[in-house]
């Protein structure tokens, strides 16, 4: 199948499940999050497999594809931490900023051949990516944490964004522990950099 093709069956699935797990807290009918989930799913492995091997023979990391794949890496993660906690409300914020990033890297940016590297800088990029990733959700929880927070202040217990996303003390604990990880994974960094 050609890497065009997939790009676009990727970005199709990114931007469906964020559809389906925005529906919630629009307080509209929505199929199961579970639907959402394995969308999502299914769009990273597609992502990655892209990111890896079929798009340029290898990885790349010029700017739109370092990108795609912090993007990757940040979707991954967040299906990942959605196995911990159920925090699928965060996908709609993720999800459709990689079916853009996805999406510039395949159909804008310009022609690249991937660079062989050293098993070294790959340990390296990948503590990086991972760093990122954790810190930058970790960052976007902190906002819908706020928001929560905001919006039981203001007693708006029955709104959709409350019902999608976990307790606060369950948020503020992922939150601590998303932070901590991030900068075990930074420090690596900077020790193998």
């Amino acid at each position: 199948m050609p890497t065009a093709l997939l790009s676009l069956f990727a970005i199709a699935d990114y931007l469906i499940a964020t559809i389906v797990l925005a529906l919630p807290i629009a307080r509209l009918p929505a199929p199961a999050r579970g639907i959402g989930l394995a969308l999502a799913t299914l769009a990273v492995l597609v992502h990655g497999t892209l990111m890896f091997g079929l798009h340029r023979g290898g990885l790349d990391l010029h700017f739109f594809a370092s990108l795609s794949l912090a993007a990757f890496g940040i979707a991954a993660l967040t299906l990942i931490v959605n196995l911990v906690r159920p925090v699928a409300a965060l996908g709609v914020l993720v999800f459709p900023v990689a079916a853009l990033l996805l999406g510039l890297d395949v159909f804008y940016a310009p022609a690249t051949v991937a660079q062989p590297m050293e098993w070294q800088i790959k340990l390296h990029v990948s503590f990086a990516l991972l760093a990122y990733s954790l810190l930058s959700i970790a960052a976007l929880l902190a906002i819908l944490l706020a928001l929560q927070e905001r919006a039981l202040r203001r007693h708006r217990i029955d709104s959709g964004l409350i019902r999608a996303l976990p307790p606060l003390t369950m948020t503020e604990s992922l939150l601590f522990r998303l932070i901590g990880v991030g900068f075990v994974f930074l420090t690596l960094t900077l020790v193998s950099g």
